[in-house]
């Protein structure tokens, strides 16, 4: 937890890069969606209703699933739209890259390179830090929810695992 919490600290998010990164892996760690799911959600996947926050997720096997999302990043979301979809439609994707004026979904490259440079400054401060991939933050999120109580098999549900996917996590725990 404090190595996830000290690798979540390292965006500047006074600087609008920042909150886009922040934003971002606390997402993904939020969420425990592959990396794949984050990039493919839309504006309207994110939805913020009286109960809190959920993402609608399209996920392996074009299976839908809805996760909950913690009240902490609502903010961040407002926040995140506020500077990068002000005035963009809900079919835009929610993370996206603006190169020569073109806007397109944000790559796999990307994500992973900004994550990896959080990673290696969250090391400089705790050695301890392993080499930081998107996945990481999924197999965190499942390690974190199991600590706290939640079962081994409703841990699998919630992150869209297949039945063979399940009995391999048993077989790991």
């Amino acid at each position: 937890v404090p190595e996830m919490k000290l690798v979540l600290a390292q965006p500047d998010f006074s600087k609008k890069i920042g909150i886009r990164d922040r934003f971002f892996m606390y997402l993904l760690y939020d969420s425990g969606c592959r990396i794949q799911e984050i990039l493919d959600l839309k504006v309207s996947d994110f939805s913020i209703n009286s109960n809190g926050a959920q993402l609608h997720i399209i996920g392996k096997g074009n299976k839908f699933r809805a996760t909950p999302i913690s009240e902490e990043l609502i903010p961040m979301h407002e926040e995140y739209r506020a500077h990068f979809h002000k005035n963009g439609s809900l079919d835009d994707y929610l993370f996206y890259t603006k190169r020569n004026g073109m806007t397109t979904k944000m790559s796999r490259d990307n994500a992973q390179r900004f994550i990896a440079k959080y990673g290696d400054m969250a090391r400089d401060a705790m050695p301890t830090i392993p080499h930081l991939h998107p996945h990481l933050f999924r197999h965190t999120r499942a390690m974190h929810l199991y600590i706290a109580g939640m079962p081994l098999e409703m841990v699998a549900q919630w992150l869209g695992h297949s039945q063979m996917e399940t009995s391999l996590i048993y077989a790991n725990a």
